[in-house]
Parts: C-alpha cells; structure tokens; sequence
C-alpha cells in the first residue's frame, strides 16, 4: 500500500528592543552583527587548488571576537524581565550564533524551548511563544526544527496536548518557505490528525503549491492506513481531499462534528481515484472493528460510539459507486449492521448533519463557479 501512495505521491514577531526593554545595546549590536556575519562568515571564498587543505576557522580572531560578544549577550537574557519574553530573547540569540557555533545555537534552542513549554503549560495563551520558538528553529534549518519538535513531543504527556504540534509549526513555516513546511509536516505524520490541525496545513499549503500538498497528503494516508491505533473519526478527515472536496469532517463521540467545507483557492482539486480507494479499504475495516466493539460496550459509551460510527457510514457510502462500485453492497450491509440498537433520534441527527455539510459544500462549488 505504501508503494502504492508514493507513486502520487503566531506569536508576532517580537523585536529585540521590545524583549530587552532596558537593552537598547543589544538591539544595536545584532543590527552590526548582521552587517558584519555577511562579511566575516558568509563572505565568498575563492575555489581553492585542490591540492590545499582549508583552513580550521574555529581559531578566527573575529569568530572569536563575537563568540564571546554573544556570549554576553546570552548570559544578559537571564536578567530580561518579564520572563516571558526571554524565551523569544533566547531564540533570536541562538539564531545569532548559528553561522559561528551551531552546537550553542542548538544548546540556546533547546533551552528557549523549555522555557517556553514551562510558560504553556501555565497557561495556553503562551503558545505563541511555542511556535515562534520552534518555527525560528525551523526557519534557518530544518533538522534543527525537527530536533526541537521531538523533544516538544517527548514532553506531552497525551495525544491530545502533542498531537498538532509539528503542525502548527509548519503552518507558521508555511508563508515564508512551503518546502521546509511540507518537510517538516512530513516528518512528523500522522501528527495532526487527531485534532485536524494536519488537514489544515494540508489545504492551506494546497492554495500555495497543490502538488505538494499532494505529496503531503500522500506520506499521511500512508502512515495513517499503518496506524491501527486512530481511531475512525480522526482517519474520516482525510476523505475529503481523496474525493475532491475541499472540506474535511467528522463527528466524535459526543456527537459534536467539527470540520470544514469550502476552502477557497484550489480550483484545480479534483478527486483521486487511488487515494479514494485506499481511505475507502482503511475505514471499512476501521467502522468494522468499530461496530464489533460497539456491541460490546454497554450505557453511553454505547451512544457515542454510534455517533462516530453512525456519522463516517453516512458521509462515505454515497460516495462508495464512484470510486469502489462493486464494493457497494458490501458498504449496504455494513451500514444495516451499524444502525442496529441506533435510537431513531439520534440516526436522524446524524443525518441532518450530513445534509447539513452536503448543502453547505453545494454553496461553496457554486460561489466558486
């Protein structure tokens, strides 16, 4: 199946003077040290013979010279007050050592980053500083972006709290540079699709280069067809862009059904016959084994597993003739053995949110047309 895939394949910026407050020498020096990396670092440097061996530039007088300006300046952060703000501090300082000492670059960036996490664990209003961490990171390498974003996974406790992660950083990547945005989504499939932040990124980035949405979309339908453990209603979102739709949906076990229909600016979506099939095979084995454990369950869990059940069967069988037509039966009596014990309530409020998104999707194409 892999092979198979393959083939088709905020925070704002803070400027230092408003970090430092009381520095305005800091600020001043960064702006020379940006004249001065251009020359001292990124200068252009003549072909040599190939007999001659280049020189170790760890002992350069004036990489030294800054190393230990920025030295200073990384040990004046520790006093920046408020404390929010030096995690942003940190990370513009790190960005600074990159061209002359990326194993400091590294060790600052891990740090900001810890500093960052314990601020957002205080309160979810710090996230911001979160991704303006990770997306600088990011931004000058994308190894660097991917280290950070392990250890910020490494520190969730739950799916719930680590699932968007990478994504939202690649979002905050997404304008400045889709490449290392798409690379860095990819790395970290099938991370996004829990709480849908992944089919966002995914149809965002489709408004810049859809092709390489379609890349993306591609290694996450195949590390999510390879992770039994997501359940359905986090693989439902991703039929969508498999049929063509610019929409994702699903409903949860609380029979709330968040998702999105509409989005503008990639008129030339259109459904993908093997991609439709492969989310079509992968969730008619999910809502299969979902039925099974339906049935064992008992009081309300028993409800809200139809909700999920009941919704995902609703949504994919009137799709199933397009891209599956000899499997329509077989998708006929899976949904007769998934309304049995549904009380009539609750299949016609699932239904109305069917239609509800159906009437919505039919008042987009027709604003776009």
């Amino acid at each position: 199946m892999g092979d198979r895939i393959r083939q088709l394949g905020s925070s704002p910026f803070v400027s230092l003077p408003q970090l430092i407050g009381h520095s305005l020498f800091l600020f001043a020096f960064l702006a020379i040290f940006a004249l001065f990396a251009s020359v001292a670092v990124g200068q252009t440097v003549k072909e040599p013979k190939p007999t001659t061996v280049e020189k170790d530039k760890s002992d350069d007088p004036a990489r030294v010279k800054w190393h230990i300006f920025l030295d200073s300046l990384s040990q004046e952060t520790r006093t920046i007050f408020p404390e929010e703000r030096r995690p942003y501090a940190v990370a513009d300082i790190a960005n600074a050592y990159w061209p002359i000492d990326r194993e400091e670059s590294r060790s600052l960036y891990l740090s900001a980053l810890d500093e960052a996490w314990k601020f957002t664990q205080q309160d979810k209003k710090y996230r911001p500083m979160l991704n303006y961490v990770l997306g600088s990171a990011s931004e000058i390498d994308i190894d660097l972006g991917k280290l950070l974003t392990k250890r910020l996974l490494a520190k969730s406790n739950s799916d719930e709290k680590g699932d968007g992660v990478a994504t939202d950083t690649a979002l905050d990547l997404l304008d400045q540079d889709p490449q290392k945005a798409a690379q860095l989504a990819k790395a970290f499939a099938p991370s996004g699709l829990r709480d849908r932040s992944a089919l966002w990124f995914i149809f965002q980035l489709g408004k810049i280069d859809l092709q390489l949405a379609n890349d993306v979309y591609a290694v996450y339908l195949e590390k999510a067809t390879a992770d039994g453990s997501l359940p359905v209603e986090s693989v439902l979102p991703l039929t969508g862009f498999a049929f063509g739709y610019p929409e994702y949906i699903s409903m949860n076990d609380r029979g709330e059904a968040p998702g999105m229909v509409g989005f503008r600016g990639m008129p030339d979506l259109a459904a993908n016959p093997l991609f439709a099939q492969i989310i079509l095979d992968d969730l008619y084995k999910r809502i299969t084994k979902a039925i099974a454990e339906r049935n064992n369950a008992i009081g309300s869990d028993v409800t809200g597993r139809n909700y999920v059940i009941v919704f995902a069967l609703e949504y994919l069988v009137p799709e199933v003739p397009r891209f599956e037509p000899g499997s329509v039966l077989a998708w006929q009596q899976l949904q007769q053995q998934a309304m049995v014990g549904v009380s009539v309530e609750q299949a016609q409020t699932v239904r109305g949110r069917v239609m509800d998104y159906r009437a919505s999707r039919v008042r987009a194409q027709s604003y776009t047309d």
